[in-house]
């Protein structure tokens, strides 16, 4: 084995050891003496290289250090001195980007926090005129796509400073690909592209993995192909069980193609080409899949040329899903929270600095039926806390008197308050952080600017309470409207096809004819995005034909 190659073996930690005895001119008893100057290049070159991710200063530093002559015993020792302070340096630089990353998430995520927990709200008035709704749906669509162009900067920094992690946990695969399919079908039918899944079928398949994390990857990857394939082309949607908990993605396009000498780059952050400018993003999307997806155990990989399509592919581990059952995994579709179960009761204490925060979440909570208390700082929490023993605290992490998590710890320390379920509210993005909270005593996080699902999800979760559901849109009755047998048809086989094309088209039809079919296409309208197919072909089951 040569020296470059017993070196690339070593830790990390092995690695600085070597490298300081080196620049003393002592090395590892295992390595032998340095034979010639071209060992010297060769131990600073695969320290260079494991030293990567760790500092882009230093890897420039030692890239100079390599092209320099071999090094005397009184330089080896003011090598190694300056090596410290280009470490202590590296150390102070990767704490002020932490320090940077969290202030520019909590600057960022509590106004928007406000922006669309009252849009939410406002979403659930149910006598709100479809216009304004319509009108607050796309306030919600243009926050998530600024929380995605946020989360893209936010993203990339925190791989950089090697403080991205996994959160892994159950969820259904087969649900799984049918949401992030579902996401995309509209949009290729609105551009005329072919948009094929291969799925795993409609048996549930539990599976244990980072959700959040590869959704994020394949919305990247269906996106790019969406966005550099013309219409009348076509992109394919692949997901195969490989045996031994491994599974393949796959994801093909027949769009422009990216040529063999510009593949590389574009897996660099916030590398595009002349077309992707032209069609906007950061840049960052396929830079943060590829290190999400090593993160995972995986390489993300590329076949492509100019004029020739585009093939992205990675296959990763998703070992089964932890609970016996998958059935937990799946969700209700077509229905909203209403209110807590009859007979169901629940105190909550809402602890935020921000007069906004409180009352978003205050009128998330009392929507449904719970009773709310609010407090305005860690220390006012904890004296309510013990005043009127709540069900569960919902804890912001930065106020002012006493923290979130020194509130956590107090409450903690008295007995008398272990039935108290803590809820930790933050706007950090930096996975240690979010470690410690929960290390504090949480039993639940929520990231804002939340969604109101999370919360209802949370208060099941953590208090096992029930809901009473109602469908988002009551159906009204009609059963007295007669189609024709060609149009009734037309609409039935658009919506088992989940031809949304021909669906729309249908609908346009229906808009025609009078007052009661216009308000039968409208109400069909509401489960089009995403498509709701079995709650439409209920609803067609009330139409007659002739």
């Amino acid at each position: 084995m040569d020296l470059r190659t017993h070196i690339m073996k070593m830790p990390q930690e092995k690695c600085q050891e070597v490298l300081a005895k080196f620049l003393e001119q002592y090395l590892d008893p295992e390595l032998g003496p340095p034979p010639s100057k071209e060992a010297d290049l060769l131990v600073i070159k695969a320290l260079k290289d494991l030293a990567y991710n760790e500092n882009e200063e230093l890897f420039l530093q030692l890239d100079e250090r390599a092209e320099e002559s071999a090094f005397s015993n009184k330089t080896a020792k003011l090598s190694l001195a300056e090596l410290e302070v280009m470490k202590e340096k590296a150390e102070s630089a990767n704490k002020e980007k932490s320090a940077f990353l969290a202030n520019m998430s909590h600057e960022i995520r509590t106004p928007m926090n406000a922006i669309m927990g009252y849009s939410q709200i406002l979403m659930r008035e149910p006598n709100l005129d479809s216009e304004y709704k319509a009108s607050i749906r796309n306030i919600l669509s243009s926050g998530d796509h600024l929380l995605e162009l946020i989360n893209d900067v936010l993203d990339i920094s925190k791989i950089e400073a090697g403080q991205m992690e996994l959160h892994c946990a159950d969820f259904d695969l087969t649900e799984f690909i049918q949401t992030v399919s579902g996401m995309f079908k509209k949009r290729c039918e609105d551009k005329q592209l072919a948009f094929n899944v291969g799925d795993l079928g409609k048996k549930a398949i539990g599976v244990y993995g980072d959700e959040t994390k590869l959704k994020q990857i394949l919305i990247n990857l269906i996106g790019n192909s969406v966005k550099f394939t013309d219409s009348g082309g076509e992109i394919e949607f692949r997901v195969l069980p490989l045996g031994h908990d491994k599974y393949g993605f796959e994801v093909v396009d027949s769009g422009v193609g990216i040529p063999m000498g510009k593949q590389k780059a574009i897996f660099e952050p916030f590398s595009q080409s002349s077309e992707g400018l032209k069609k906007g993003g950061t840049g960052l999307g396929l830079a943060i899949s590829k290190r999400q997806v090593k993160l995972m155990q995986g390489e993300l990989g590329l076949v492509s040329d100019s004029g020739k399509g585009t093939r992205f592919y990675f296959t990763i581990p998703l070992p089964p899903a932890k609970e016996d059952s998958v059935e937990h995994l799946q969700k209700e579709s077509g229905k909203t929270i209403s209110r807590l179960a009859e007979g169901v009761h629940v105190k909550a204490l809402v602890a935020d600095d921000l007069e906004l925060n409180r009352d978003v979440l205050t009128k998330f909570l009392e929507g449904i039926g719970v009773e709310v208390i609010t407090a305005e700082d860690g220390k006012e929490a904890v004296d309510k806390v013990k005043q009127h023993m709540p069900d569960i605290v919902f804890m912001d992490m930065r106020m002012p008197v006493m923290g979130g998590i020194e509130a956590i710890h107090t409450i903690r320390k008295d007995s008398t308050l272990n039935k108290v379920k803590i809820v930790a509210l933050t706007a950090t993005v930096l996975d240690q952080q979010r470690r410690k909270i929960v290390e504090a005593g949480c039993e639940f996080f929520i990231a804002k600017p939340f969604r109101v699902e999370t919360v209802f999800t949370c208060l099941e979760t953590v208090l096992d309470v029930k809901f009473e559901h109602e469908n988002e849109n009551p159906r009204p009755d009609f059963s007295n409207i007669c189609l024709t047998e060609e149009l009734f048809f037309k609409l039935i086989e658009s919506v088992g096809n989940e031809n949304i094309m021909d669906l729309q088209q249908a609908l346009d039809e229906l808009d025609k004819i009078d007052e009661n079919t216009k308000s039968l296409a409208d109400h069909i309208r509401t489960f089009i995005e995403p498509l709701n197919v079995k709650e439409i072909q209920s609803i067609l089951e009330d139409v007659d034909f002739e």
